[in-house]
């Protein structure tokens, strides 16, 4: 049986591979990987510039564009013989989906509930069945996407500042996006204070700051983890600071002990070097001042870090602890309120994903529900740390279970590969061509058979 077998996945091969790939088990072509890569760098970009937009279907449903990008790039793998199937996550998807389904069925049907919640959250689900094989290298090469995107971020994180002091006011994106087609339920324009002229820079295309600060907070743990690119590292942290967005800095400070494992001596000298001119530049432009005050907020009712982080943790607590069966199977897909729900759900915001799972889905939902995205996220193969910052930002920085782009994050990042190595090139008593026998060309080319991936 094949190693690939063995993990959970088919043994089905993506294509015919060189002679040399077929002489090495469980080698990949590094040419399918390549455009595999390709597609993947491609589909973030658009995911990225694309997150405020939504398809209508009906009233208040949308379909986010995230959504329809990931599974038409699901089409493009299918197309090319390399999309596959992971045995062990789609059966943890089929327990958890059948399980919802019978309990709603027979527990939740007088109460009422959701379909197209309990829909829209298996179609999110499904995107972690399904993988396509990636190298090494290829897998560098969609992270530096991440990477330059999350530079272009940041430079517009200064132009937004720009465009107001100069007097011009921010681009609004929402300006020139109909209003069926915007997503909805997010703050994209937000005051840094109420009395203030200043709105917090969203980068154009982002959803609202906590999602730009998130963006780039991610993206300068992958860049002290993976590249250690200093400029590169110094402009991801003057942005995250600028944005003056706290959930980005909260990832990059709960990701820090994993990071001083990982970094040569030298960079955590540089960082430490780098703290003090840091602290001071913030506090010079207020950064500082706000991030103290956003402090409070976890002891204030109704604030954004209360409602973000207090009272989701509140909520689970009081769901386990509902009469009968409530606090095992749940109250129905879409049930609990949007706030909280001992007040009549006055506070109007989105669910950190483990409390909404909870509260609807129950104690064993919940308990069928976590293992497969853990099992997908901290995926054999990728870095500890990449799936450890995708597992923050889905699971407790935002509402996320029913919002596709988050789960689209965690594929692109983590989830969506079965990690291969390449093809070796063949032996040297081996019959290839002059020019497959060079050595800038000898581990891509196909063999003399005519064979092609």
């Amino acid at each position: 049986m094949s190693d690939a077998t063995q993990s959970g996945f088919n043994d089905r091969r993506p294509a015919a591979l060189p002679a040399a790939a077929r002489a090495v088990p469980g080698a990949i072509d590094p040419a399918v990987t390549r455009r595999i890569a390709n597609v993947l760098c491609v589909h973030l970009v658009l995911v990225v510039l694309t997150q405020k937009l939504a398809l209508p279907i009906s009233g208040d449903i949308q379909i986010a564009f995230a959504m329809l990008l990931q599974y038409g790039v699901f089409g493009i793998f299918l197309l090319m013989g390399v999309l596959r199937v992971h045995l062990i996550r789609s059966l943890m998807l089929l327990a958890f989906v059948s399980f919802a389904m019978i309990v709603h069925a027979v527990y939740n049907a007088d109460v009422g509930y959701s379909p197209g919640s309990l829909f829209l959250l298996t179609l999110i689900l499904a995107m972690y069945a399904f993988v396509v094989p990636m190298d090494e290298e290829n897998y560098n090469r969609i992270l530096k996407t991440f990477q330059t995107i999350a530079v272009v971020a940041s430079v517009l994180v200064f132009v937004n500042w720009g465009q107001q002091v100069a007097g011009l006011g921010m681009i609004n994106l929402e300006d020139y996006i109909p209003d069926k087609f915007q997503y909805i339920n997010y703050v994209y324009m937000n005051k840094l204070r109420w009395d203030l002229p200043w709105y917090k820079p969203n980068a154009i295309v982002f959803l609202e700051v906590s999602h730009l600060s998130q963006f780039i907070g991610m993206a300068l743990v992958i860049e002290l983890a993976r590249f250690r690119r200093l400029k590169h590292a110094a402009l991801y942290a003057v942005a995250l600071l600028s944005s003056f967005g706290g959930t980005g800095t909260l990832l990059v400070l709960a990701s820090a002990p994993i990071l001083m494992l990982m970094l040569p001596r030298k960079y955590i000298v540089a960082v430490v070097l780098a703290a003090p001119l840091l602290l001071v530049g913030a506090a010079q432009i207020g950064v500082l001042d706000n991030f103290t005050k956003r402090a409070t907020e976890f002891t204030t009712e109704k604030s954004s870090g209360y409602n973000r982080f207090v009272l989701p943790a509140e909520t689970s607590a009081m769901a386990l602890e509902r009469d009968g069966m409530g606090g095992l199977l749940g109250s129905g897909a879409g049930s609990i309120p949007a706030g909280d729900p001992t007040k009549g759900g006055v506070n109007g915001f989105a669910w950190s994903p483990y409390a909404k799972v909870i509260y609807e889905y129950g104690l064993i939902g919940f308990l069928m529900w976590l293992p497969l995205t853990v099992y997908a996220i901290f995926n054999r193969g990728i870095p500890f740390i990449i799936g450890w910052i995708v597992f923050l930002q889905y699971n407790f920085l935002n509402g996320a279970l029913n919002v596709p782009l988050h789960t689209v994050y965690c594929y692109v990042l983590a989830a969506g590969y079965v990690m291969m190595p390449v093809a070796k090139s063949p032996p040297a008593s081996a019959a290839v061509s002059p020019v497959s026998a060079s050595p800038a060309r000898r581990s891509h080319s196909p063999s003399r058979s005519g064979s092609r991936p």
